[in-house]
């Protein structure tokens, strides 16, 4: 919770293998009650990997056996290339991703399994993250938020 990765995320993986995942935050939200909350990331992605997303490359049990994993409140903004399946936000998702957004401008992708595509202007104004709390985030219109800690 109230986390943020900054830089360039770098994944490795043999071709066409669905081990190694690259995620601006991380590469998977996969335990049981997992959740990813006030978060986001500004990273550059890029991902020799399956599975590459601008915030976390997947939001989902690979056993399939639990489906409550969360996002929330979280957004990215970051460039995301490389991997099989590329998304702005998650790449494969079946938890519960709410009130999230990623940059499609930013991102370069079109694609997202959760979370809110934004432009660039809609990043940047107070109007987009209306609901978000104020004592966590540094919200102001103009300015991509940030969390209040990062003042």
């Amino acid at each position: 919770s109230a986390s943020c990765s900054l830089g360039s995320v770098i994944g490795i993986g043999f071709p066409l293998s669905k081990v190694i995942r690259a995620g601006g935050l991380v590469g998977s939200n996969r335990a049981k009650g997992a959740s990813i909350t006030n978060s986001y990331s500004s990273s550059r992605v890029l991902g020799s990997t399956y599975y590459s997303g601008g915030l976390v490359a997947i939001n989902r049990d690979e056993e399939q056996v639990h489906f409550d994993q969360v996002i929330a409140t979280s957004y990215s903004q970051g460039r995301v290339e490389g991997g099989i399946v590329s998304s702005g936000f998650c790449s494969l998702n079946s938890g519960n991703i709410a009130n999230s957004y990623w940059n499609k401008d930013l991102s370069t992708q079109n694609y997202s399994s959760g979370g809110e595509a934004k432009s660039t202007a809609e990043m940047a104004s107070a109007d987009t993250f209306q609901s978000w709390d104020t004592a966590i985030w540094n919200i102001r219109t103009g300015k991509i938020p940030g969390l209040s800690w990062e003042r």
